[in-house]
């Protein structure tokens, strides 16, 4: 069984790219070998902080035979003696075959495994220069760019090197020391014993087997002393992405620093020095945590305790020290000093912002009729739902805005809904984040989107293709989604536009914005949410894309509770088995149409001569939809179950009528008839969407 292995090492990279980046690498490789007829029956990756490797099982080409193409029967014989002997052959062994450009030599080659070596070779070293990496740095005199410097290349296939060549490096048969200062080359001629010999020098490069080790020993260690290890697999695959080879100690910090908020405590643990923070059995911080190191001492780990144990209490001294300044401050005081903080160099500073929000809530007052207390609740948390950022806690760990806001509230005696709305109103971070808790937290977060997404399109920063420096998509799903789980019967378009005015009003460099450039913003906007929903309901697999986009939205009336229930009405309506017989009778009257080509008339819905129906089935057809039309005030339940009676009547009308008949008025106005059946049904529901989105 022939092996494919191929291991990159370099120095260290970056743990964020390392898993993404040897996926994409592992599939550039393998749909190029693919593209090229080489097949294989188990493909993996292995990564870690110095070396990608990537292994191919039971390497094989799809055909065993080739047609290669030669020159034209009426080539010259010197064309025709070259081609033979490029192939090695005699000129006798090729074979005359017809074409539709002429007659051509072919020659039928059996594939041979030094063939498939030299397809492995370019299709290498094809994919080593196509490899995307997201950050990339040159080094040396060559014009090779990597992620760090490049270091080896192991090529091996069928248990000897594949000589491949990539800028200044060539392929090898051996692997390289971790060490730098072990200048060891080690031989390996196969995969088994190339996971041996890194097993020796204390590499471990298979990322699934450091992950487990990590666990099993960090909660039998977290055990023995009577605590637990909460999962945190973000910090797991980091921590992972920086060692080759886990070794699992124990430590603690001073039990004073208990009295901090668990969140500077865990921030400074996990952010900063990659600890794993322990619990008691009721789930509440303890000062002791894990610490993950690359090597494994002959101490059993003592001076590595002793020196991460001081590296964390001076932090978090350092972050004691915060705390209690930024404490003996009135928190609500620091509002004047967000002028000095600036939000983005064209739309003001985060003061301004705060203007600016709380001038919009203003809007939710008269939309939610929220009652005065509410209303005050949420200008006071206007007021000082920023202040952290100039708090001293808030510069050393940035990670903390909104939740040190919540404490530095409390400490100052505010309301609880205040801290609540202070400490929730980023939220949610991303599509698997809750929403903000209470309502008050919920309307300030949506004010802060809006805000944050009004500016940003105001002074042409939307995202463009996979770019959004400033997390706008998440912004807009985060709004939608609040809306939605908050059941907050609101119409966005309102606000945005409000938020579009108080930008123009309120800022320098926006003063010239025109009415038709606001109008142009704002339905940008409109339409950048409405892509963000769309985009939710593919995530969620609620209800079908092409559901949403047969409704008649309004874009001058956003209101997501009504836009959730009509694509619910209409999901449940495709769903049901009548609603299905619908379709498959409501599809005959579009194909006819375009078979006419009469489905854009819209005038002929209004042409229809009732003296001109003669038989029993049209008029009944007819009488149906005049009875729809009349009662169709609004999508409801009770209009799209209405549609259903229309079912028999448009399958009895084929049946038993003849369209094309020979009088050109009667043939008219019965496709007038079929346009009426299709214009007011389509005023409600684009049926044809989804009939469409349902073959596909």
């Amino acid at each position: 069984m022939a092996e494919l292995i191929l291991e990159l090492m370099s120095e260290e990279m970056p743990a964020s790219l390392l898993e993404r980046s040897t996926k994409n690498i592992y599939q550039l490789i393998s749909e190029n070998l693919i593209k090229n007829n080489i097949v294989y029956s188990k493909g993996y990756f292995f990564y870690s902080p110095k070396r990608l490797t990537f292994i191919f099982e039971d390497i094989k080409s799809k055909n065993k035979n080739v047609i290669l193409k030669g020159p034209s029967v009426n080539s010259p014989v010197k064309a025709v003696e070259g081609f033979a002997k490029s192939l090695k052959i005699n000129i006798k062994s090729l074979i005359k075959k017809e074409t539709k450009k002429g007659e051509y030599f072919f020659f039928e080659k059996i594939v041979s495994n030094k063939d498939i070596e030299l397809t492995l070779t370019k299709i290498l070293e094809n994919s080593l220069g196509k490899i995307p990496w997201k950050k990339s740095m040159r080094w040396g005199s060559g014009d090779l760019k990597w992620v760090r410097p490049l270091l080896n290349i192991l090529c091996l296939y069928d248990n000897k090197k594949l000589a491949l060549n990539f800028m200044q490096f060539s392929s090898n048969s051996y692997v390289l020391h971790s060490n730098p200062l072990v200048k060891k080359k080690i031989n390996v001629l196969n995969v088994k014993e190339y996971l041996n010999q890194l097993n020796q020098i204390g590499v471990e490069v298979d990322q699934n087997k450091r992950k487990n080790k990590i666990l099993e020993e960090g909660n039998k260690i977290a055990l023995k002393s009577s605590l637990k290890l909460l999962p945190d697999n973000i910090l797991l695959n980091e921590v992972v992405s920086l060692v080759e080879n886990p070794n699992i100690f124990i430590a603690k910090f001073d039990e004073k620093y208990l009295k901090l908020p668990n969140e500077i405590l865990i921030t400074s643990m996990k952010k900063n020095q990659k600890y794993f923070p322990l619990h008691t059995s009721s789930d509440d911080l303890s000062n002791y945590f894990l610490i993950i190191a690359n090597l494994k001492p002959g101490d059993a780990g003592k001076l590595i305790v002793n020196g991460n144990q001081r590296v964390i209490n001076a932090r978090l001294e350092d972050a004691r020290f915060f705390w209690e300044k930024d404490t003996s401050d009135n928190f609500s005081d620091k509002t004047l000093e967000l002028k000095r903080v600036v939000c983005h160099n064209r739309l003001g500073s985060v003061y301004e912002k705060i203007n600016r929000l709380s001038e919009l809530s203003l809007i939710f007052k008269n939309e939610l009729n929220l009652n005065e207390d509410n209303y005050l609740n949420l200008k006071d948390s206007i007021a000082v739902c920023k202040n952290d950022l100039v708090s001293e806690v808030v510069r050393e760990f940035p990670v903390l805005q909104g939740t040190m806001g919540y404490y530095y509230a409390n400490k100052s005696g505010l309301n609880k809904a205040i801290g609540l709305a202070i400490r929730d109103h980023y939220k949610p971070y991303g599509p698997s984040d809750s929403c903000p808790s209470t309502n008050i937290s919920q309307m300030l977060a949506v004010l802060d989107k809006v805000d944050t997404i009004v500016g940003f399109f105001l002074i042409n920063e939307a995202p463009s293709s996979s770019k959004d420096p400033f997390a706008l998509r998440r912004a807009g799903l985060g709004i939608i989604r609040i809306l939605s789980e908050g059941k907050f019967k609101l119409n966005l378009s309102k606000v945005i536009e409000r938020a579009t005015d108080i930008y123009v009003k309120n800022t320098i460099f926006l003063k010239q914005v025109k009415s038709n450039e606001k109008h142009d913003v704002n339905s940008k906007i409109k339409k950048f949410i409405l892509e963000r929903y769309e985009n939710l309901i593919k995530d969620t697999k609620k209800v079908q894309p092409y559901v949403y986009n047969s409704l008649k939205i309004d874009k001058n009336n956003l209101n997501f509770i009504d836009i959730n229930y009509e694509c619910s009405l209409v999901q449940d309506f495709i769903n049901s088995n009548e609603g299905n017989s619908f379709l498959v009778a409501f599809k005959r009257v579009l194909n006819i149409l375009n078979d006419q080509r009469e489905s854009s008339n819209t005038e002929a819905s209004n042409s229809v001569n009732e003296k001109l129906l003669e038989c029993e089935e049209e008029k009944k057809l007819f009488t149906q939809i005049q009875l729809i039309i009349r009662n169709n005030k609004g999508l409801k339940l009770q209009q799209l179950s209405s549609f259903l009676s229309l079912t028999r009547p448009i399958n009895n009308f084929f049946e038993n009528v003849q369209i094309n008949d020979k009088n050109i008025n009667i043939k008219n106005n019965r496709i007038f008839l079929l346009c009426s059946v299709k214009n007011h049904i389509n005023q409600l529901v684009d049926f044809s969407k989804i009939i469409k989105g349902k073959e596909l």
